[in-house]
C-alpha cells in the first residue's frame, strides 16, 4: 500500500504520480509537463520486477491493467502550443510558467497543485461508477487568475464553439463540461479537440467529465446531475488519518555490562498492515527526540516514546508514496526528504502525525531513469543551503555524478563537486566543509572519504570520459581499505559531551557494506588535510547509511538498509550507540609526521612495542574494479610494504610509535594491543604528508 498516490517511474517516464481512483482505477501523469500518460483500470502499477519487489530490481513499474487510450488524453499547452517541443529528457521541462508545486492527500484522495504559464491550478481526479459497474472520469479543476490556456482532451473531433453542458462526442468518448462555463470554447487545434479557457482576473471552477464505450453520452449526463463540486478548501487542509495502526515495540537495551560504549536496538515493524518493505534508508530528529525514519520505497515513519530504557517505542507511519527516499533533514519543524525527483518538503496542516501536503520544494533538473541512479542524503549547512549527492556510474545523467547545493529557498542550485561513483553518504565539519564518501569500483581503488570543493573532479566516475583528460583528480582525506569498508555511507560530527570521550568533536562513519560505525579523525594540521579512522566493534542489525546525533539524550542512532552484497541480517535498522560513563581507554585522535604516529588517548595506557605493526600500501586508479596493494617503495609489485617499529613511548595520553621508514601513502595500516586487552586494534590511515 503506496497510498492514494505513487511518484515513481512509469516505463519509460521518469517522472510520473500515479494516482488511486475508485473502481480499480489508476491515472497516471508525466510531472514534468502534467499530462497524462494513461488511464487504466483493473491493477495499479507491475512492480514485481522492479526494485520494489527486488534488490536489483533492473525493470521500472509499468501500468498493470487494461489501457483505457481515449481517458488518456490530457495535455496543457505551453504559450498556446499543444505540441510544444519536448527535448529534456532527464529532468523537468523548463519552460517559464510551468511549476509542480506538489499533491494534497485528503483521505483517499489526491489534489494535485501546480502552474501552466504561471496560472495556478488544483486538479483533484476521481472516478465514477454506475450500478453496472461502467466508469466515468471526472477531473475537478480550480484555476486561479492568469493568462489564457489550452487544454488537449481528446483527437481533433467536430467543430468549435462554445461550450455548454450538452455533452461531446469525440469518438468513442462522451465528454461533459460542468461548473463556471463563462467564456470557455470548444477548439480543433494541431490533432485536438481542446478546451480554451480565457484570461481572466478570478478564480474560476469546473470539472471534465469524460466516460468511453456504449451509452458513454447517458453517463457523463448522469453523473453531470449528480455531481457534486470538489471542496478544495477542505481538501488542501488535512483529513483524517488513513494510516492508524502504529506500532509498539520494546527496545532491547545491551548486555554489556563492562563497555564504555554499547549497542541498542529498536525494534523495526517488518511485518505492519502496508505491505511496507521497511528497507530503512536515512534518519532525522526533532528537538524533543522523536525520530524520522525513511525507507528505499518511499516512505516516511515517526517513532516516538524514545528515552533510556526504550520500554515503549511506537512507529507511526506518516507519509508514503515518495519517489525514492534516501535523505531526510528536520527544518523549522517541517520534514524534508531527497528523492529520485529532488526533494519534498511535508506538510502536516492538522497536527494528526500524517503529511497533508507534499510540497516540491527543489525540482531536480537531472535525474535518471536508471534504477541505480539514485540520489543520496541530505545535509544542511549554517546557511541554510542543502546538499545531496547523485550517483555517477550505472545512470543516464548528463554529469558524472557529484554533489547539488541548493539554495535555502529550494529555487535554485550550483554543483559542488563532481566525479563520483557512487556516492551514498556525506557530512558536514563544524567549519561547513562538505564531505562525500564514494564506493569501490570502476575508477574508485577503494572506498573513500573527500571534502568536496567547488569545480574540481574526484575521479570516481568515468562514465564521460573524463580519466582520459585528467592525469589525477581530487585526493581524499581518507582511503578506505575493503575490509575495512567496502560500501560507504554517511558521516556525523559528534560534539555532545554526553556522548563520552567521542563527544568532544569526532566525525562517526558509517558502513552500509560491513554493517560497521568507525571514528574518523581528522589532521587539519597536516600540509595536507589527511585522516584516519578506527573500527567500532559492534556488528549492526543491517547495513547502516545514515547517523545522526539526538538532541534530547545526545547519544549516535544509525538506519539503514543491506542493499546488496550486505552480509547482515535484517533489511533495515534503527540502532543506537551509547555511551555508559564506563572510562575504558578510547582512541581519540591520530596523527602521522615524519618518523612517527601519534595515538591519543582519552586517558593514559600502556602498549606493548612488539605487538606494533605497520604496513604501507597505494591503490592503482583505473577503470578496473577496484584495485590491488601497491608497493609504497616499489609501485610496479603489488605487495604492501612492512615497516619496522623502532620504538614505543608514552608522554602523558599520547602513545608515539616510532616509524623511520613511513613515506605518504594511500594507506598505512598500524596494529597495537592495550596491555590488559586480549586483542589487537587496527588504525588505518591515508598520509598526503609527514
Amino acid at each position: 500500500d503506496h497510498g492514494p498516490a505513487m511518484i515513481c517511474a512509469n516505463g519509460k517516464e521518469r517522472n510520473a504520480m500515479q494516482v488511486k481512483l475508485p473502481g480499480k482505477t489508476t491515472i497516471s501523469y508525466n510531472l514534468n509537463a502534467m499530462e497524462s500518460l494513461g488511464v487504466w483500470h483493473g491493477g495499479f502499477m507491475e512492480m514485481m520486477q522492479s526494485h520494489y519487489y527486488k534488490g536489483q530490481g533492473q525493470t521500472n513499474p509499468t501500468p498493470n491493467g487494461t489501457m483505457v487510450p481515449e481517458l488518456g488524453k490530457w495535455r496543457w499547452a505551453h504559450g498556446g502550443d499543444l505540441n510544444y517541443p519536448r527535448n529534456v529528457k532527464t529532468g523537468p521541462l523548463s519552460f517559464d510558467g510551468f511549476h509542480w508545486r506538489g499533491h494534497y492527500l485528503h483521505n483517499d484522495k489526491a489534489v494535485l497543485s501546480y502552474s501552466i504559464d504561471a496560472r495556478d491550478i488544483l486538479e483533484s481526479p476521481d472516478c465514477i461508477l454506475d450500478k453496472n459497474g461502467e466508469r466515468t472520469l471526472v477531473q475537478h479543476l480550480e484555476i486561479q487568475a492568469g493568462k489564457e490556456l489550452l487544454l488537449g482532451l481528446g483527437s481533433a473531433d467536430g467543430a468549435a464553439g462554445p461550450v455548454t453542458e450538452t455533452p461531446r462526442q469525440c469518438g468513442k468518448m462522451a465528454i461533459a463540461i460542468h461548473g463556471d462555463l463563462s467564456g470557455l470554447t470548444w477548439r480543433i487545434d494541431k490533432g485536438w479537440l481542446a478546451i480554451g479557457i480565457p484570461a481572466g482576473t478570478k478564480t474560476r471552477n469546473f470539472s471534465v467529465i469524460r466516460s468511453v464505450g456504449d451509452d458513454a453520452a447517458d453517463r457523463v449526463v448522469a453523473v453531470g446531475k449528480s455531481l457534486q463540486p470538489a471542496d478544495f478548501k477542505t481538501q488542501t487542509r488535512g483529513g483524517k488519518r488513513r494510516w492508524t495502526t502504529a506500532y509498539d515495540v520494546v527496545g532491547k537495551l545491551s548486555d554489556d555490562k563492562e563497555s564504555s560504549y554499547v549497542l541498542d536496538t529498536i525494534p523495526v515493524p517488518f511485518d505492519n498492515a502496508y505491505n511496507s518493505w521497511m528497507r530503512t534508508t536515512s534518519l532525522a530528529f526533532f528537538d524533543d527526540g522523536r525520530a524520522v525514519v525513511t525507507t528505499y520505497d518511499g516512505d516516511v515513519w515517526m517513532v516516538t516514546g524514545i528515552d533510556d530504557s526504550l520500554g515503549k517505542v511506537t512507529w507511526s507511519r506518516y507519509a508514503a508514496g515518495i519517489h525514492e527516499t534516501f535523505g531526510c533533514q528536520i527544518v523549522d519543524g517541517k520534514i524534508l526528504v531527497t528523492t529520485r525527483n529532488g526533494i519534498v518538503r511535508l506538510h502536516d496542516f492538522n497536527n494528526d502525525g500524517e503529511a497533508d501536503f507534499y510540497e516540491q520544494f527543489f525540482a531536480d533538473p537531472d535525474f535518471s531513469l536508471v534504477y541505480h541512479g539514485y540520489n543520496f542524503d541530505l545535509i544542511r549547512d549554517d546557511d541554510g543551503y542543502f546538499y545531496y549527492s547523485k550517483n555517477g556510474q550505472f545512470t543516464d545523467i548528463t554529469f558524472s555524478g557529484g554533489c547539488y547545493k541548493i539554495s535555502p529557498d529550494g529555487k535554485s542550485y550550483t554543483m559542488y563537486g563532481t566525479g563520483f561513483r557512487t556516492p551514498n553518504g556525506m557530512g558536514i565539519l563544524p567549519d561547513g566543509r562538505i564531505l562525500m564518501a564514494d564506493n569501490q569500483g570502476s575508477w574508485v581503488p577503494a572506498g573513500k572519504i573527500s571534502i568536496l570543493e567547488p569545480g574540481k573532479w574526484y575521479g570516481g566516475s568515468g562514465r564521460r570520459g573524463e580519466f582520459k583528460t585528467h592525469k589525477t583528480f581530487a585526493q581524499p582525506i581518507l582511503w578506505l581499505p575493503q575490509d575495512v569498508d567496502s560500501s560507504c555511507g554517511s558521516q556525523v560530527w559528534v560534539d555532545d559531551q554526553r556522548f563520552g570521550p567521542y563527544g568532544k568533536g569526532t566525525l562517526f562513519h558509517t558502513s552500509c557494506g560491513i554493517a560497521k560505525a568507525m571514528m574518523v579523525f581528522v589532521d587539519d594540521d597536516a600540509q595536507q588535510t589527511q585522516a584516519s579512522t578506527q573500527v567500532f566493534p559492534f556488528k549492526f542489525a543491517s547495513g547502516i547509511m545514515r547517523p545522526r546525533v539526538n538532541p534530547k539524550d545526545g547519544q549516535v542512532y544509525v538506519t539503514g538498509t543491506r542493499g546488496w552484497g550486505v552480509f547482515a541480517p535484517d533489511d533495515g535498522c534503527l540502532q543506537r550507540v551509547r555511551y555508559t560513563g564506563k572510562t575504558g581507554p578510547a582512541l581519540v585522535d591520530v596523527k602521522a609526521r615524519k618518523g612517527y604516529i601519534d595515538l591519543t588517548f582519552n586517558r593514559k595506557v600502556s602498549i606493548d612495542a612488539k605487538s606494533c605493526q605497520v604496513s604501507m600500501w597505494n591503490y592503482l586508479w583505473s577503470s578496473k574494479y577496484g584495485s590491488s596493494k601497491y608497493s609504497v617503495r616499489n609501485p610496479e609489485v603489488k605487495t604492501p610494504d612492512k615497516v619496522d617499529v623502532s620504538g614505543v613511548r608514552a608522554k602523558g595520553n599520547v602513545i608515539r610509535v616510532s616509524v623511520p621508514g613511513l613515506l605518504p601513502a594511500h594507506q598505512v595500516k598500524l596494529t597495537y594491543r592495550v596491555q590488559g586487552k586480549d586483542k589487537d586494534e587496527a588504525v588505518h590511515l591515508t598520509v598526503h604528508s609527514l
